[in-house]
């Protein structure tokens, strides 16, 4: 083999080297960040540019002839491949609104132009105060399924020492910027109602708290007659009460305020979303003694709190209709089971 001829042959080997490398530093990236297709392919191709250049050494007076090929090649690629892959996406998010129909209130609505399919609820609740509420709750379905696919894909290491409190920062902030219309509605209430901060917190709490519980199970839900007797007596009640097959056993804010379905956790990080976007000092606090999820509120307040980074944050049950801010039933009012996983502040 002449020297023309070896130079070629490690030009196509380094293009197709190149496009391996590329994809597993790309199926890398995709696992540990829930970023585009596209950013993360060409960050991928990148990086395995790089280091096949100092790998590959060229010696021919066509070295740039093949880096021009070896970079367009994988270019018309990716461009291939996100043609199918935007393609096979819209046709998923299709079929996940169809099964989702089933269980879901849709309506179509203008927002800014736009046409946007939203899950809608309109809820009506009593606040601690004999006040009555009465908005709608709405979530865009395109983000609904973005939200469900973030958490399909969640990861948490195992070696992350405080794991539940990595796990809810994670949910809370990739949703955190898809519950606008939440906002909005409750911005709307707080005006309406001429609430100040104390008394838009409780009606905010209260609204949660207003939603009849459901388990979140990470497996599928079993006939009632499987678990043990505390949650056999609300599944013998209410067989629906009951939502299976989610990763961690959570569901994520969005997924909560469109089909309206969660435990304690899965409350309190939807609080503690919304709370932390109007500015509060909040927290979540979890006991593995009691097995259950709360919220945490620094503000001027009386009754049963922590103290956590020289802050009172008192105690707040979010599972249960009209408790208060540091109220909590006696089988679970002891402060020193309760532990900080997450703060916003």
């Amino acid at each position: 083999m002449n020297e023309s001829s070896y130079n070629k042959s490690i030009g196509c080997l380094s293009m197709i080297l190149t496009l391996v490398v590329s994809c597993i530093i790309y199926s890398i990236i995709d696992t540990l960040i829930n970023i585009p297709f596209y950013i993360g392919f060409i960050v991928s191709f990148l990086i395995a540019n790089f280091l096949m250049t100092k790998i590959v050494t060229y010696t021919t007076k066509k070295k740039s002839n093949w880096r021009f090929l070896r970079n367009l090649i994988p270019i018309l690629l990716l461009i291939g491949i996100l043609v199918l892959r935007t393609s096979n996406e819209a046709l998923e998010q299709k079929k996940f609104f169809e099964r989702e129909e089933q269980q879901i209130a849709f309506k179509d609505s203008i927002i800014k132009g736009e046409s946007f399919a939203l899950a809608s609820h309109t809820r009506k609740w009593v606040d601690y105060l004999g006040n009555t509420y009465e908005g709608e709750l709405n979530v865009k379905m395109q983000d609904y399924y973005t939200s469900s696919k973030f958490h399909e894909r969640l990861f948490i290491p195992d070696s992350e020492t405080n794991f539940w409190g990595a796990l809810y920062s994670k949910i809370y902030q990739e949703d955190e910027d898809k519950l606008s219309l939440i906002y909005e509605e409750l911005d709307k209430l707080r005006v309406q109602n001429q609430l100040d901060k104390r008394t838009f917190a409780e009606m905010v709490v209260s609204c949660i708290q207003d939603i009849p519980y459901a388990f979140v199970f990470q497996d599928e839900c079993l006939d009632s007659s499987i678990y043990e007797q505390s949650i056999q007596d609300i599944l013998n009640q209410c067989p629906e009460c009951c939502i299976g097959n989610k990763k961690f056993g959570i569901q994520t804010p969005v997924a909560f305020m469109t089909n309206l379905k969660g435990d304690c956790d899965t409350r309190t990080v939807i609080i503690f979303t919304i709370l932390n976007h109007f500015g509060y000092d909040v927290a979540i606090l979890n006991s593995t003694f009691y097995r259950h999820s709360i919220l945490g509120i620094n503000i001027p307040a009386r009754g049963l709190h922590k103290r956590y980074n020289g802050k009172k944050y008192y105690l707040w049950e979010t599972t249960n209709k009209y408790f208060k801010i540091g109220d909590l039933s006696s089988q679970l009012n002891n402060p020193h089971y309760w532990h900080v996983v997450l703060a916003n502040k």
